[in-house]
């Protein structure tokens, strides 16, 4: 399976899915939350309209769909298997509340 580039022209944080485009086809993908790679799993798994990840795809046959088969992102991650946003802010919210916490006396 080969790795692809898209940027995020959807995501709904309170259900959990969105739409990505591909740079190189202009094709739309779903994706969906549970295929947001992070690695700490205190981090709300989100995506921003317009970053940038990277994924691979999978044909889904829809039971309902009269059209051709969909293809779904899963693997989704930052450029070069890099951090997602979302971890991004994490990361700089949790440093920033530890460097706020006063010193024991």
């Amino acid at each position: 399976m080969s790795v692809e580039t898209a940027s995020v022209i959807f995501y709904n944080r309170q259900k959990g899915f969105g739409f990505l485009k591909n740079i190189d086809t202009n094709e739309e993908l779903f994706v969906h939350v549970s295929y947001l790679n992070v690695e700490d799993s205190n981090v709300l798994k989100t995506l921003n309209i317009g970053e940038y990840v990277e994924f691979e795809s999978v044909t889904v046959k829809e039971e309902n769909a009269s059209t051709n088969d969909k293809r779904h992102a899963k693997n989704v991650t930052g450029l070069r298997k890099g951090k997602l946003m979302c971890e991004a802010k994490y990361e700089m919210k949790t440093k920033y509340a530890k460097s706020a916490e006063p010193e024991n006396v």
